[in-house]
């Protein structure tokens, strides 16, 4: 048996396994743990989409249930390490129970504390967090120890009702850090443009289809869209415009000079950051 309690090196390496698998993200958010999760994020390019966290151990789970539960319609994955999850393991009872239906959690088990000397952790010595997920209420957990087993899954990580968790055993060699944003309320706060900025123009093209029709809009790379609705959506759509519960929608204005009289209005929708 080896140092990390293995029997046998895993085949998966690590920072491909998590590029592999945000290279069919979609749309999904990210909430890595802290450590070489947030470095393996990074690695496969950084974007408005992720939250790495920083010196908050164990809190990894719970913050990707509480974004989930804030965005219910986007996809959220967790994607952190063995040793950060088994540092607030009671976050899965309460997911267990809750049952987000869009949340993925992603354990990147190297069965070692890589920052601090490579000794075991838990894993190594027969702890099994899939286990542990199944028995908390989660719909389905499982292990993958090859590039084939993860590819297996992929659909449950980034598609099916969850709450899912998947154990990647991974090889425990060093890599190199990338580069993470270092700031939490920039990274925070990016995130949240990113989100709402999104769910604004899912409303956009949600009514536009229904009652309208788009006349601009080039999804993520627009910057304004205008739809046009019957009246009565409009004054809807004023009113829906505030925050309100987790619909937080991008600035956006009704216009008014035909409003009042015609069965038609022009909304506008504008991504900017006046919605921090």
């Amino acid at each position: 048996m080896s140092r990390t309690g293995q029997t046998k090196a895993p085949a998966i390496e690590r920072r491909a396994a998590v590029e592999r698998i945000l290279a069919r993200r979609g749309d999904a958010l990210v909430v890595t743990g802290i450590g070489n999760a947030a470095s393996d994020v990074a690695a496969a390019g950084d974007r408005a989409e992720n939250m790495y966290l920083a010196g908050i151990m164990g809190g990894a789970s719970m913050v990707g249930f509480g974004v989930a539960c804030a965005q219910p319609k986007r996809r959220v994955l967790v994607i952190t390490g063995d040793g950060e999850i088994m540092a607030g393991i009671g976050s899965l009872a309460t997911i267990g129970v809750e049952k987000p239906d869009n949340l993925a959690i992603v354990v990147i088990d190297n069965q070692v504390f890589a920052a601090t000397g490579m000794q075991q952790t838990h894993t190594a010595r027969g702890v099994d967090i899939a286990g542990i997920a199944r028995a908390s209420g989660f719909l389905r957990a499982d292990v993958a120890t090859t590039v084939d087993e993860m590819d297996e899954h992929l659909v449950d990580i980034l598609e099916k009702p969850g709450p899912y968790l998947i154990v990647l055993k991974v090889q425990a060699k060093p890599m190199k850090r990338a580069e993470v944003p270092r700031d939490g309320t920039f990274v925070a706060r990016r995130l949240r443009r990113a989100a709402r900025a999104s769910a604004a123009l899912s409303w956009a093209r949600v009514c536009s289809g229904a009652r309208g029709s788009t006349r601009s809009c080039t999804a993520r790379a627009c910057s304004v869209v205008s739809i046009q609705v019957a009246s009565s959506t409009a004054r809807a759509l004023a009113v829906s415009m505030r925050p309100v519960s987790h619909a937080v929608w991008a600035s956006g204005s009704v216009d008014s000079s035909r409003h009042a009289s015609s069965p038609v209005s022009t909304i506008h929708f504008t991504r900017s950051i006046s919605f921090l």
